[in-house]
């Protein structure tokens, strides 16, 4: 079964601004100001989200505790090509872990939608539409 889902961005004019909407969310942006995360910020907020929910379930599933886990995603920009090349996602416990936990937590991490659609080079389509011009 296929699983679509859609954010919706909008700007109702010249500037920075926009709006950011999902079914269940809302974020307001603006790049001038400063006010909420960059793109590449979403981008890293979504793969830690992702790893760090898909790490949690399999941890609550097979009934272990490895106490607090912090997920930090960093990006490198690569100012010749002006996108960025390689993501680094550290997974921290506060749990001593056996070398078989720590390849466990690698490849649960390495499962989320989000690591795998990136890793797999998605096929991205843009469509542009205009107003009628008449």
């Amino acid at each position: 079964m296929s699983e679509n889902r859609t954010v919706v961005f909008e700007s109702f004019g010249p500037g920075s601004a926009f709006t950011g909407k999902t079914e269940r969310e809302a974020v307001a942006l603006d790049r001038d100001s400063g006010h909420g995360m960059s793109s590449v910020e979403f981008l890293l907020m979504s793969i830690g989200s992702c790893v760090i929910g898909t790490l949690m379930k399999y941890l609550t599933n097979h009934d272990v505790d490895l106490g607090h886990i912090t997920v930090e995603s960093i990006a490198e920009l690569v100012e010749k090509t002006n996108a960025y090349d390689n993501i680094d996602i550290s997974i921290a416990c506060s749990e001593p872990l056996t070398e078989k936990m720590s390849k466990i937590v690698y490849n649960v991490a390495k499962t989320c939608r989000i690591h795998r659609t990136l890793d797999g080079g998605p096929n991205i389509s843009v469509t542009v539409s205009g107003g009628d011009a008449g």
